[in-house]
C-alpha cells in the first residue's frame, strides 16, 4: 500500500507549501485530498479499489468529528467485500444526525443515525459494521449491485440477511428501506461469485424458481450445480472464466478442466436433467440466457 504523506509531516521535513506544490505539478506526488499526498510512482499502478481505500485513509486520518466513521462503499471495501458496478471515486462518510449531509467531488458525508453496536473497527479505522454496511448499500444502489455486495459478504463474512433486516428494521422510513428490505431476504451465501449473483438476479426476476448450490446424485458420485430448477429439471451453470484460469489446480491444464467439466456434464444429463451453461458476456444479453433454459426446459419436457 502506499504511504500517505500528510502536509503536516512534509512540513515538519522541511517542504514547503510552495515546494509540495510545485512536486504535484512534476508528477512526483499525487495530490489524494487536501492536506494528504502520495508518490505518484506508488499508486501509478494501483487498481480502483487500493485507490478508493488510500483516499479513504487520508480522508478518515482529517475527520475532526468524532462521530465520522467511513460507511457504504467506503466500508465495504475496508472489509474486504467485492463490488460491482459501483463508482469509487468518493469517499463515503457517515455522521451519527439526522440533517446536514453533504456531497464534494472527493467525499460524501452521509447524515444517518447509527447505534454503537452498528460500528466496528478496521485497520484502526471507525467503519459501519458489515451488517450496517450491506444495510447502507441497499438503501442506496440498485438491486443487482446490492445483492452482488450482500451475497459476497454472506459468504466470506458470514453475515446473515436476518442481521441486516434487523438493522433496517431500527429505521423503517429510510429513505430505500423497502428495496433494501427485498436484498436481506434475497441475499445467499451459495453464491460464490459476482456472476453467479448477477445470475441469481436475472433468474429471479425473469421469474425463474432456483435453488443454488443444489447436490446433483448421479449413478457413481454427486455434483453440486450452481442452480437448480426444480419445476423443470433443469441445471444452470455460470462458467466464470477463472475456472479454466488461474485457479486451475497445480498439476492440472486448462485441458484437463475441460475435460473433467464434460464428463461431470454428462454425468448429470445421463441422470435425467438438461443444462444451460452462459458466461460473463452473456450476462450482457439476458435475453440469451433465458432463451437457453427454456430451451432446456422443452428438452426436459421432451425426455420419456
Amino acid at each position: 500500500m502506499a504511504r500517505i504523506i500528510t502536509r503536516s509531516q512534509a512540513l515538519t521535513d522541511g517542504f514547503t507549501d510552495s515546494e509540495l506544490r510545485r512536486l504535484c505539478r512534476d508528477g512526483t506526488l499525487t495530490r489524494l485530498r487536501r492536506g494528504a499526498y502520495a508518490g505518484a510512482p506508488d499508486i501509478e499502478n494501483l487498481t480502483d479499489t487500493d485507490r478508493h481505500l488510500l483516499v479513504a485513509r487520508a480522508t478518515m486520518a482529517r475527520a475532526t468529528a468524532p462521530d465520522t466513521v467511513s460507511s457504504h462503499a467506503s466500508a465495504a471495501l475496508l472489509h474486504g467485500i467485492t463490488l460491482w458496478d459501483v463508482p469509487l471515486g468518493t469517499v463515503h462518510l457517515t455522521r451519527n444526525r439526522r440533517t446536514g449531509g453533504r456531497r464534494g467531488q472527493l467525499r460524501t458525508v452521509h447524515a444517518s443515525p447509527y447505534d454503537p453496536d452498528e460500528v466496528t473497527e478496521v485497520e484502526g479505522l471507525r467503519v459501519t459494521t458489515v451488517a450496517r454496511t450491506i444495510a447502507d448499500l441497499a438503501c442506496s444502489l440498485p438491486f443487482e449491485q446490492a445483492v452482488c455486495a450482500a451475497d459476497d459478504a454472506a459468504r466470506r463474512l458470514g453475515v446473515l440477511g436476518t442481521e441486516v433486516a434487523a438493522v433496517l428494521a431500527r429505521r423503517p422510513t429510510r429513505n430505500g428501506h423497502a428495496r433494501a428490505l427485498r436484498v436481506a431476504r434475497f441475499m445467499n451465501a451459495g453464491a460464490e461469485s459476482v456472476g453467479e449473483s448477477r445470475s441469481r438476479v436475472l433468474l429471479h426476476e425473469s421469474g425463474f424458481v432456483v435453488e443454488v448450490q443444489r447436490v446433483v446424485h448421479c449413478a457413481n458420485r454427486s455434483h453440486r450445480v450452481d442452480f437448480f430448477l426444480p419445476e423443470s429439471n433443469v441445471v444452470g451453470e455460470f462458467d466464470g472464466r477463472v475456472k479454466y484460469g488461474r485457479l486451475v489446480p497445480t498439476g492440472d491444464t486448462p485441458a484437463d478442466v475441460l475435460w473433467r467439466e464434460k464428463l461431470r456434464e454428462d454425468e448429470i444429463r445421463d441422470t435425467g436433467y438438461e443444462m444451460a451453461r452462459w458466461t460473463w458476456g452473456d450476462l450482457e444479453f439476458p435475453e440469451s440466457i433465458i432463451g437457453r433454459i427454456r430451451r432446456a426446459e422443452a428438452r426436459s419436457a421432451r425426455r420419456p
